[in-house]
């Protein structure tokens, strides 16, 4: 028996609001977790009343709503290579265990994935914090 997987179309448009392309993703998702309750707060509500977060501007806080939607929507970790506007990367030094996203050219959001249990497809995200850039 073949198995069928539902697409979602994600259409991504510019300033203008004219459509630059379609994202098709299957049914599979990446699990997110929210370390942090402001950072669950600042994506479902679009604020917080954490002292670190609460001052964001609202264009900041929409592109990390629309980076965490990135990461929720990628089947795993490796699809988030291909992104170049991510700006993807592990860390290294200190923060060696840390992946991190641009939000923008000033804010990382970091985040550690790993596999579920019994598969080696990174699918789980764990989202640490937001970061200025050069900062821990």
């Amino acid at each position: 028996m073949q198995k069928i997987t539902t697409l979602k179309n994600f259409i991504i448009k510019n300033d203008n609001n004219s459509e630059i392309f379609t994202i098709f993703a299957n049914e599979f998702t990446m699990n997110i977790h929210f370390e942090n309750s402001a950072l669950q707060d600042l994506y479902e509500t679009g604020r917080t009343t954490d002292k670190n977060y609460r001052k964001l501007q609202p264009h900041v806080v929409k592109q990390f709503i629309n980076k965490v939607n990135y990461l929720r929507n990628a089947e795993k970790i490796e699809d988030l290579y291909h992104i170049k506007s991510l700006h993807y990367e592990k860390k290294q030094g200190d923060l060696k265990h840390i992946e991190g996203v641009w939000i923008n050219e000033q804010y990382r959001l970091l985040f550690q994935s790993s596999a579920l249990p019994q598969t080696v497809v990174i699918t789980e995200v764990s989202l640490l914090k937001i970061s200025k850039h050069y900062e821990n």
